[in-house]
């Protein structure tokens, strides 16, 4: 850092002007305050001698936010962000972010109880986000249904676990933190069922839409808003990220008006209520639902359903966990 005598660094002992304030102000680029607070008339301040020390924690809260480089340097708290990071990955789920969730396990399984906040690529057609609040890495593999997520890391998990006092009991205690009723699916509410039947009941009613699948009714319309308003991505902080017994509900609709309707209704219902549903998904429940397509959805979600209960067991306990 380049100055005159009067640019107020410590030791010096001509009094700083406001000019020197402020420019010491605008070359601010510290190390952490911890490491530079010093003394001065009774009263902390930092290395350039002009600012104190909350006024140094601001510049350096702004540098952090500035660039990903400058947040590395000055975050205090980095098994946070990293345990931050890997949530993210494990909520992203694409091939690659799941080879990093594998080394991160071999690495440093203790950040998989690290909790954290992220968002995931949930969105509805107004723009809201889904935030996954309060989160571990591991709770977030069994919230997201991946069930060969957790198969790839279980292993690295239980050898870290095998080293704490009664590990794999706080596995359980872990996860039962966001299951305190057991990890199946939740069925459907009351106020989904209506919802879903409402609509449902629009579009077979619906004179309109059976001669032109782009003029539906008000009443349809007004059906599928009520509908996705419902669906709204928020703020998870229980449970599963998303429902799937409500996809499971809502084939089973489409499969009962497959006769009735025509085309132009069907194709309403499987746009308007079945894909809308599947943005809503998880990264996984996406990927799975897309392969499930031929065999019929509601078996395949009820196949991983029971193959993600029996997989989550602690070793040396063949029984599965209850809540």
């Amino acid at each position: 850092m380049t100055g005159s005598r009067n640019d107020g660094i410590v030791g010096n002992p001509a009094e700083p002007t406001r000019e020197d304030i402020d420019n010491n102000r605008s070359r601010l680029l510290e190390l952490p305050v911890e490491l530079l607070k010093v003394r001065n008339n009774k009263q902390d301040t930092t290395i350039i001698g002009v600012m104190l020390a909350e006024e140094a924690k601001d510049a350096i809260r702004n540098l952090s936010e500035s660039c990903k480089k400058f947040h590395v340097l000055f975050n205090p708290k980095p098994e946070e962000r990293l345990a931050k990071r890997l949530l993210e990955y494990v909520l992203q789920a694409s091939e690659n972010k799941v080879a990093k969730v594998v080394e991160m396990a071999k690495w440093k399984p203790e950040l998989f109880f690290v909790k954290s906040t992220a968002q995931d690529y949930a969105m509805d057609l107004k723009g809201n986000r889904r935030t996954i609040k309060d989160y571990s890495p591991i709770q977030a593999i069994v919230a997201t249904s991946n069930k060969e997520m957790f198969a790839a890391v279980k292993s690295h998990l239980d050898t870290y676990l095998s080293t704490l006092p009664k590990g794999h009991q706080f596995l359980q205690d872990h996860i039962k933190e966001k299951f305190p009723n057991g990890i199946d699916y939740p069925p459907c509410t009351d106020e989904f069922n209506r919802l879903i039947e409402a609509l449902a009941a629009a579009i077979d009613n619906d004179q309109q839409l059976k001669n032109n699948l782009k003029n539906p009714s008000a009443t349809t319309l007004q059906a599928l808003e009520a509908f996705r308003e419902y669906l709204k991505p928020g703020i998870v902080e229980l449970g599963y990220h998303f429902n799937l017994n409500n996809f499971i509900k809502t084939e089973e609709l489409y499969a009962r008006y497959w006769i009735p309707w025509n085309r132009y209704q069907l194709s309403f219902f499987l746009v308007k209520a079945m894909a809308f549903q599947q943005r809503l998904c998880t990264a996984w429940q996406m990927q799975a639902s897309r392969m499930a397509v031929r065999g019929g959805l509601q078996n395949y979600v009820k196949r991983v359903q029971q193959s993600f209960q029996d997989l989550f067991t602690i070793r040396g306990n063949k029984r599965r966990h209850d809540a």
